[in-house]
């Protein structure tokens, strides 16, 4: 019995039915911001104090590696406007490097 092709097999869309049980996505993308290329020797207090420009950080996490001289952050900010002031700020720059700065994902 041959399978496939002249059986009259459809495609059927199923993305509309697919949408209606998937959630809503986020409406607010958050307060919390992730923060690379950090110098070595940047403490969580320089970082804080940089940010404070734009609006109250409220906790700052660091993670170094030893190996590569540099580390990452995330600062939370008191609000969610803060932390978009934040993000759309032209360039930061401490300690020497332009930092990248972007929004944390979950679980970070």
């Amino acid at each position: 019995m041959a399978h496939g092709r002249g059986h009259g097999w459809r495609v059927r869309d199923l993305s509309p039915a697919i949408d209606s049980i998937l959630p809503e996505p986020p409406k607010s993308t958050g307060r919390k911001l992730f923060i690379g290329n950090l110098d070595f020797g940047t403490t969580p207090d320089e970082l804080r104090e940089h940010f404070d420009a734009f609006g109250r950080v409220t906790d700052v996490q660091t993670r170094r590696d030893r190996n590569h001289l540099h580390s990452i952050a995330f600062l939370t900010f008191a609000s969610e406007e803060a932390a978009k002031f934040a993000l759309a700020a032209k360039a930061h720059v401490l300690d020497g490097r332009e930092l990248t700065v972007a929004w944390a994902r979950d679980g970070s």
